[in-house]
């Protein structure tokens, strides 16, 4: 949808800045839900306990995630015989 407005720019959004994305046809909503979306999670959302428990809980789960793979790739070199190496390769 290509759609001009008198002075080549976008609506304003709801603190009167532009939307940032061109010819955009939210009007101005997007950015304003973004802002009332952030607003519903600080008062709503998890306590900066929990924030701190979820964060130490995502990086446990990764550290395993990393160990499984690191515990997988030393399989498949045993498997096929070749040892952990990296390729030579020219450089102009």
């Amino acid at each position: 949808m290509n759609t001009t407005f008198p002075d080549d720019t976008t609506p304003p959004a709801g603190d009167g800045s532009p939307c940032g994305h061109g010819e955009c046809v939210c009007a101005g909503a997007g950015p304003a839900m973004s802002r009332i979306g952030a607003d519903l999670l600080r008062q709503f959302g998890p306590s900066p306990e929990v924030r701190k428990h979820l964060d130490r809980a995502r990086l446990e789960l990764l550290q395993g995630l990393r160990t499984l793979l690191d515990e997988r790739i030393s399989q498949m070199q045993k498997e096929t015989g070749t040892a952990a190496r990296g390729d030579r390769v020219p450089v102009d």
